[in-house]
C-alpha cells in the first residue's frame, strides 16, 4: 500500500473496461504506469485466483 498513489491520485476502482488477461489458474488485472502507482512500480498487476471465486462461475 505505500508505494501506490493516495488521495485522488490514488486508486478510484476497476473499470467496466479494465484491462485483465486470464492464465492457468486466475484472472490477472493490471494497470497502466502512473495510474496507480508512480513508474518505478511498473505495471500494477493483481491476480485473483479461480479458487477464490469459484462459487460465482457458471460452467455451463
Amino acid at each position: 500500500p505505500e508505494i501506490y498513489f493516495k488521495g485522488d491520485e490514488g486508486f478510484k476502482g476497476i473499470s467496466e473496461n479494465q484491462p485483465f488477461y486470464i492464465d492457468e489458474d486466475g484472472i490477472v488485472i493490471y494497470f497502466g504506469l502512473y495510474e496507480i502507482a508512480p513508474y518505478y512500480v511498473g505495471i500494477p498487476k493483481f491476480k485473483l485466483k479461480f479458487d477464490e471465486f469459484s462459487q460465482y462461475l457458471n460452467y455451463n
